[in-house]
């Protein structure tokens, strides 16, 4: 931890522009929202909702990297709504 009491500064970073995120997110007025990183959904799952935006998915996806990328695919589907046989 760093002298803030936070983990690093990409946490810090994190927690400085969720309200900026929120922002832009809000002005391209998306049809559906997937966050893909488990610190950056806990930030902002609440704040996206919060601003009435559509948040497809109710946990945490992993980033699609390496040993992940099956639950990730599997959890983007949901998310989407997409039958398993989609590639």
């Amino acid at each position: 931890m760093n002298a803030d009491g936070f983990k690093s500064s990409r946490s810090l970073a994190r927690r400085e522009h969720v309200r900026d995120c929120v922002e832009r997110a809000k002005a391209l007025s998306p049809a559906g929202i997937v966050v893909c990183h488990a610190p950056s959904y806990r930030l902002l799952a609440g704040p996206l909702r919060d601003a009435g935006l559509p948040l497809l998915h109710e946990t945490a996806l992993p980033f699609p990297s390496g040993n992940y990328r099956h639950e990730f695919v599997e959890k983007m589907r949901a998310a989407m709504a997409l039958p398993s046989d989609v590639a």
